[in-house]
């Protein structure tokens, strides 16, 4: 069966793996499978790679390699890289990305399980049914695909705080808001005077009402 051919493709939640393969002229281009569908893309497997990290914000592979190094702590080899946090796209490579005549990319979060079909060859079980074999020991295969839910983990952690804080900091702001709205109110009255007559004070509380109403 003849596989339907594009030019571009950007990954997204359905895309399960992008595979290196050459056409009958000796150009490499991938072989991209997705939950229900599986075409040909005239692109390799790293420029759909970059091509999407761009997409979704995340600079390039380098900038995806350098975040990953340092949120797993350590000089992880081939690390998992994090295309999109808000899209859930943690993907992982099988080889060097240098070696792009051989190296298959696969997303993490797609995997139902692995099973060794030799010492050094184990298959990949997808959610769909698919599967894929690759030329490593389960003990491997599972590290890569642990290493990829680590990072993951450790993404979705620090964005968790990051969120806690800005709502801490917006509660703040909206607390301080309120008090300092009733002060020049109260003083208003206080004063007998029906309207706002010093100009500072007016704009005063249109920037606090305007920031009150932002962080509710």
């Amino acid at each position: 069966m003849k596989l339907k051919k594009e030019k571009k493709y950007l990954i997204k939640y359905e895309t399960v793996l992008l595979e290196p393969v050459f056409n009958k002229y000796g150009s490499l281009w991938t072989q991209v499978r997705e939950w229900r569908h599986s075409f040909i893309v005239t692109q390799k497997p790293k420029e759909i790679i970059e091509d999407s990290l761009l997409y979704y914000g995340r600079g390039d592979l380098n900038a995806a390699t350098k975040v990953s190094r340092s949120a797993l702590n350590k000089n992880v080899d081939m690390p998992p890289i994090m295309i999109s946090r808000q899209h859930g796209l943690y993907w992982f490579p099988t080889q060097s990305p240098s070696k792009e005549d051989i190296c298959i990319w696969i997303a993490a979060h797609h995997i139902s399980n692995t099973s060794p079909k030799t010492s050094t060859e184990t298959d990949v079980f997808f959610y769909n049914d698919d599967k894929i074999s690759l030329p490593y020991s389960q003990k491997t295969t599972e590290r890569k695909i642990y290493q990829a839910e680590h990072l993951q983990r450790t993404m979705e952690h620090r964005s968790r705080k990051i969120q806690y804080k800005l709502e801490i900091n917006a509660s703040l702001i909206k607390e301080l808001s309120n008090i300092l709205y009733s002060y020049f109110i109260m003083n208003k009255y206080k004063s007998g005077d029906d309207n706002l007559t010093n100009h500072n004070e007016y704009l005063s509380l249109e920037r606090l009402n305007n920031r009150d109403a932002y962080t509710s």
